[in-house]
């Protein structure tokens, strides 16, 4: 998962920002100056989807794929394919059924988006009504709305650090943590429920790869491709893929801990606030490091992702210790006599 970390170090030491991608489209006009007649002829409501096709091939010079193209989804499928060998590898041979986690993956990467886009689409709609009341109903009202408030200020380019940071922590980092737990949360929710600490982590990491996977696909179609060169889909379909695995990998050997807050809880409200406490660790750190992304500080987000690594090794590690050391069998005592 470390080693999965160097395109976004490349990344980071080289430090692109908005000026190298003007300069590319003027690059790119100059070079293929029948499209400057083309890009004039466009109407005022053209989309960045007729801008992009004015040009040849339907993408910049430098461009990886073309702006039309499917050829993310082959990138989606190979890093799908290559994080799930790994974690397959890494982890004892018949801890996990491989349908099972597959389909935990499967989960996430299509059903748990989903339901992620429509939480995101009632917060949003929340922000124009205000009920009253004392009932779970009109307190639930709330925390939606306030998840919405905390979407806007995530991604309102005029907040500063520190609304920043708090918007993408209680509205992408807690949506997008609890998104990737969900499986293993449903999974404990309930007394009796038992799972082995090491199957807890492979699917915590296979729900992020998912999702990681399934994110790359819609920044790829919607931000990279006919613009980006090679280096950005390196960066997303690798590193991103290990840090959203690292953070719900670490989050399910958490929930397997302390999964009591979810089981012991006699009211749904209960649930959703011990369920939101699970994940509070990762969703922190999600939310800092998209908000220092987000005010340019890329190097210092490039810190949080090793501090998460550290965070995730450091679970795994107490974890083995812990319950591996119950698990072994301990040696009979022997009686032993002294002979004079």
């Amino acid at each position: 998962m470390l080693v999965a970390f160097i395109p976004l170090i490349f990344s980071t030491i080289r430090q692109r920002d908005a000026h190298d991608f003007e300069e590319r489209i003027t690059q790119s006009v100059k070079a293929h100056p029948e499209v400057r007649q083309k890009i004039e002829s466009l109407s005022d409501d053209a989309t960045l989807e007729d801008f992009i096709k004015a040009f040849p091939g339907h993408k910049l010079d430098g461009a990886l794929f073309a702006r039309d193209t499917w050829a993310h989804w082959f990138l989606a499928a190979l890093s799908a394919a290559a994080f799930y060998g790994l974690v397959m590898l890494t982890f004892r041979l018949g801890t996990v059924s491989p349908g099972k986690l597959l389909a935990v993956g499967a989960f996430t990467a299509t059903a748990g988006i989903l339901l992620l886009l429509g939480l995101q689409w009632v917060a949003e709609f929340t922000q124009n009504w205000w009920i009253r009341g004392r009932s779970i109903i009109v307190l639930l009202f709330y925390i939606v709305k306030f998840i919405g408030f905390s979407y806007r200020c995530a991604t309102d380019p005029n907040t500063n650090f520190w609304i920043s940071f708090l918007g993408f922590t209680f509205g992408v980092g807690l949506c997008e943590e609890l998104c990737k737990s969900l499986p293993i949360l449903v999974h404990f929710w309930g007394p009796g429920a038992k799972m082995h600490w090491r199957a807890a982590c492979m699917w915590g990491l296979i729900s992020g790869v998912g999702f990681g996977v399934s994110e790359g696909i819609t920044y790829s179609s919607s931000y990279y491709n006919g613009l980006s060169g090679a280096d950005i889909y390196f960066v997303r379909f690798i590193s991103c893929v290990a840090l959203h695995a690292i953070w719900s990998g670490a989050s399910a050997i958490f929930i397997y801990k302390h999964n009591t807050l979810l089981n012991e809880s006699e009211h749904f409200l209960g649930v959703l606030l011990g369920a939101a406490a699970l994940v509070s660790i990762p969703m922190v750190m999600h939310g800092l490091y998209d908000t220092l992304l987000k005010k340019d500080h890329e190097f210092y987000a490039l810190i949080t992702a090793v501090v998460s690594f550290a965070w995730f090794a450091w679970q795994v590690e107490s974890a083995r210790k812990t319950y591996d050391e119950q698990e072994r069998p301990r040696a009979p005592k022997r009686a032993f006599a002294v002979v004079r």
